[in-house]
């Protein structure tokens, strides 16, 4: 670990230089902005644990990288669909496994239903029980998905959709949705974001079933030899202690409940 941290401090040391254009980089690390994983910081710059964990591999790589905030939508696509650009924090599911290669595993979470504190007539233990409330959750995550293969529709009455957490939260707090289905990634600071008070949520149950791993993945028209130099790099940063380093500077661990 001192080692780790030691590499991290000397990251961080290097001179601040603008970004390559995209024409220049190498490869294009691409996230939404989601705090405190990627997002942009006061000095308007891309900062975050996961896009500190990109300038790691980048380093150890040495190649020249890119680093950019796009629309959750925009940031799929285009590492879907373009050559060299990698979504730093991609939800591994059965559906998107033949669309990317899997450069290596980043962090995991938890996914939970969670309901407001006042609503004491939301009584669920489990996924069948659920299904007779309203449950929300963002379009195009992997988590709606995963709540229409166990049932869950809008024609139904029992599947919300929002655009972003800004509506999500909305709508919990609004009462138009009675329970959300969300990981618990950045739960508590997109609650505090949008104004409204953490402390009145409380997790119903966990969603054990659900995709939870994230992973660097970059899109099937990257070479295979750069899929590989990225992951060899990753996994040193593993191996060295930088990756444990960068976790504990953002005071993260896996799998922490809400």
């Amino acid at each position: 670990m001192k080692k780790g941290l030691l590499l991290l401090a000397a990251l961080f040391l290097v001179p601040v230089q603008a970004q390559p254009t995209t024409s220049e980089a190498d490869v294009v690390f691409v996230a939404e902005d989601l705090a405190p994983y990627h997002f942009l910081n006061a000095q308007q710059s891309e900062d975050g644990a996961m896009f500190a964990l990109a300038k790691a591999v980048a380093k150890v790589c040495e190649i020249r990288a890119r680093f950019e905030l796009l629309p959750w939508s925009r940031a799929f696509l285009h590492s879907k669909d373009d050559v060299d650009v990698v979504m730093v924090s991609l939800l591994r599911t059965p559906e998107r496994e033949p669309e990317f290669h899997w450069i290596g595993r980043v962090f995991k979470t938890e996914a939970y239903f969670v309901k407001l504190k006042s609503r004491r007539d939301i009584q669920a233990n489990n996924i069948e029980q659920a299904k007779k409330y309203v449950v929300a959750t963002i379009r195009g995550y992997g988590s709606e998905k995963w709540l229409r293969t166990q049932g869950f529709d809008e024609r139904l009455g029992n599947l919300a959709l929002s655009l972003n957490s800004t509506q999500l939260w909305g709508m919990l707090f609004k009462e138009r949705a009675e329970l959300v289905l969300t990981n618990t990634m950045a739960m508590r600071k997109e609650v505090v974001a949008d104004g409204y008070p953490p402390e009145a949520l409380e997790p119903v149950f966990e969603a054990k079933d659900i995709p939870t791993e994230l992973f660097f993945a970059t899109g099937l028209k990257t070479s295979s030899e750069r899929v590989q130099q990225l992951s060899d790099c990753l996994n040193k940063t593993k191996q060295d202690g930088t990756y444990d380093a960068i976790l504990q500077q953002w005071q993260l661990s896996e799998g922490r409940a809400p």
